[in-house]
Order: structure tokens, then C-alpha cells, then sequence
């Protein structure tokens, strides 16, 4: 059953929850790209391999996208 809200206010990022380990416990974990055993009913799905390439889009995308809306606003250098 429900404990209630755990966080409020949590910046709405992109978050990766894995494995969480407690004294000796150990444990392999397979995030692609070769899966040995892929998610199963899920129609859209990358390795987090994937990951890396993404962000670096995202951030030129973001970059570009300043520059649009402040053109002709930012000092020259």
C-alpha cells in the first residue's frame, strides 16, 4: 500500500534507478547495448550506451536554441 508522497519538489530531470545494495550483497547488472535478457513488453526501449550520444545532442540543441532567441542580445567577444 501507499506510504504517501516520498519528495516533492524534486527537479524533473531524467533519473536511472538501478540496484540498491545493502552490507556484502553483490550483484551483475546488463544495461545493453547487448542485452542477455531484454525487457520484456516494452515497445520502445534503448541501453543506457544510448545515453552518452542524447545528452551531448540535447545539450547542441540547447545551446542553439539560446543563441536563436538571444540574438543580437549578447555581448560581443
Amino acid at each position: 500500500s501507499s506510504q504517501g508522497i516520498a519528495y516533492e519538489d524534486v527537479f524533473e530531470g531524467v533519473y536511472y534507478p538501478a540496484v540498491s545494495l545493502y552490507k556484502n550483497t553483490k550483484v551483475t547488472m546488463n544495461f545493453g547495448p547487448d542485452f542477455k535478457c531484454p525487457p520484456q513488453g516494452l515497445k520502445d526501449f534503448r541501453p543506457m550506451s544510448d545515453a552518452a550520444s542524447q545528452t551531448m545532442v540535447e545539450y547542441a540543441l540547447a545551446d542553439i536554441i539560446y543563441h536563436v532567441e538571444n540574438e543580437g542580445k549578447l555581448p560581443e567577444f
